[in-house]
C-alpha cells in the first residue's frame, strides 16, 4: 500500500461462470505483490454450504494459497454467503466485517481498512509565548534592573558612559526571556493548495479579525453575523478560485488529448509503470535496443527505395499515357 491508496479488486459475477482455474491463476499472479489486497465482489458460490462441491474446491483453493475469506453469515435472501471479502491470512489489514441491512436482493458489508495516512516531515522549531507574560510582573522586575536604578552616566567620558548604558540596555532582553520562557516545538510541513491566491488570503485575514472582534466584544450577537458573513464569503472564494485553477489547467491542454489523460491520471492517483523487456542484464536488453531500431532504420530506407521506384514508373505510365493521348488526336484530325 502506498500512502492513502487502496489495491483492490472487484469480482462480478459474470466473471464466475466457469471452473477456477481463472481464479487460481489470479491469485498465483498476486503472490509477488507485497502490498496489501482486497478482494471483494458477488461470487454466486454458496461458500457455506459443505455439501456443495465447488464451494469446497473455492474454499480449499483459498487456504491453500495464504488468503483468508472473512463474511461469517448470509448475504442474499435466499439465506446463502455470496458476497465476499478476501484477505492475506494473517493480515490486520481488513477487521470488523459484519454483515449489514438488507439492499435490494442482497445485504450490505461493512468493514474496517487499514488505510494509512502519507507521513509529512516535520522540523523542530523554538518560539516564546510573549503573550503569555504577566505585565504587572514585567513591569516589577524591570524597575529593579540598573538601568533604572543606577544607570552609568559619566560625564568625563561619553565613550564609557554609553558602552555602560548599552551593557544595561542589554538585561531587559534577558527579564523579558525570563518572563516568556522558550518553547521547542515539532510542526509538520505542509505544502500550500496550488489553488491559494492573493484573494484567499485576503479573505482568510477578514474572516479571522472578525472572529477576534466577535471574541473580544463578548459574543455580541452583530458580530457574530458579521462572523457568520465572513465565514461564507470566504467558503466561496475558495470554491470559486479553486475551480478557476482547475479550469485553467484543463484549458493549458488545449487539444492535446494525451495531455488531458495525464492530468486526469494524476488527479485519480494512477501511475504508469515502465515496463521493460525482461533481460537477467543490462547489457543484453541494450543490443537488444540497439538491434531494433537498426532494423527498423533499414527497413525504412529499403521501403523508401521502393516508394521511390514506384513512383517514378508510375510518373513514366502518365508521360507515355498523355503522349499517346496526343499521337490519337493528331490521327484523329488529319486521317480521311
Amino acid at each position: 500500500m502506498h500512502g492513502n491508496t487502496l489495491p483492490y479488486l472487484f469480482w462480478g459475477r459474470n466473471r464466475f461462470q466457469g471452473d477456477l482455474l481463472f481464479f487460481e491463476q489470479l491469485l498465483c499472479s498476486l503472490a509477488d505483490i507485497k502490498e496489501d489486497l482486497v478482494i471483494v465482489g458477488d461470487f454466486n458460490i454458496h461458500v457455506e454450504a459443505v455439501d456443495n462441491c465447488k464451494a469446497r474446491l473455492f474454499n480449499q483453493l483459498v487456504e491453500s494459497l495464504g488468503w483468508t475469506q472473512l463474511v461469517d453469515g448470509r448475504t442474499h435472501t435466499a439465506a446463502h454467503t455470496l458476497d465476499l471479502v478476501l484477505t492475506r491470512t494473517g493480515s490486520p489489514f481488513v477487521v470488523n466485517v459484519q454483515v449489514g441491512d438488507l439492499v435490494s436482493d442482497h445485504h450490505l458489508i461493512t468493514c474496517s481498512i487499514g488505510l494509512g495516512r502519507p507521513q509529512r516531515k516535520k522540523m523542530t522549531v523554538s518560539c516564546r509565548d510573549y503573550r503569555s507574560i504577566d505585565l504587572n510582573d514585567l513591569v516589577d522586575d524591570l524597575l529593579q534592573l540598573p538601568l533604572i536604578l543606577d544607570p552609568v552616566l559619566d560625564t568625563d567620558d561619553c565613550l564609557a558612559s554609553l558602552n555602560g548604558l548599552v551593557d544595561q540596555y542589554g538585561d531587559i532582553r534577558h527579564v523579558i526571556e525570563n518572563h516568556a520562557k522558550l518553547q521547542v516545538k515539532e510542526v509538520t510541513i505542509r505544502d500550500p493548495a496550488p489553488w491559494i491566491n492573493k484573494r484567499i488570503l485576503d479573505a482568510r485575514r477578514a474572516l479571522r479579525k472578525g472572529e477576534r472582534l466577535w471574541r473580544c466584544s463578548g459574543y455580541l450577537e452583530v458580530h457574530l453575523e458579521s462572523y457568520k458573513t465572513l465565514a461564507s464569503d470566504y467558503s466561496e472564494t475558495i470554491k470559486t478560485e479553486k475551480g478557476q485553477y482547475y479550469c485553467s489547467i484543463v484549458a493549458d491542454c488545449g487539444g492535446d488529448q494525451r495531455k488531458l489523460y495525464r492530468l486526469v491520471d494524476s488527479w485519480l492517483g494512477r501511475e504508469k509503470a515502465c515496463v521493460l523487456p525482461e533481460e537477467k542484464s543490462a547489457t543484453d536488453l541494450a543490443n537488444r535496443f540497439a538491434a531494433f531500431f537498426n532494423d527498423k532504420d533499414l527497413h525504412s530506407i529499403v521501403d523508401s527505395e521502393n516508394n521511390t521506384a514506384r513512383l517514378a514508373q508510375t510518373v513514366e505510365r502518365r508521360r507515355i499515357m498523355r503522349l499517346a493521348r496526343c499521337l490519337l488526336r493528331y490521327r484523329g484530325g488529319h486521317d480521311p
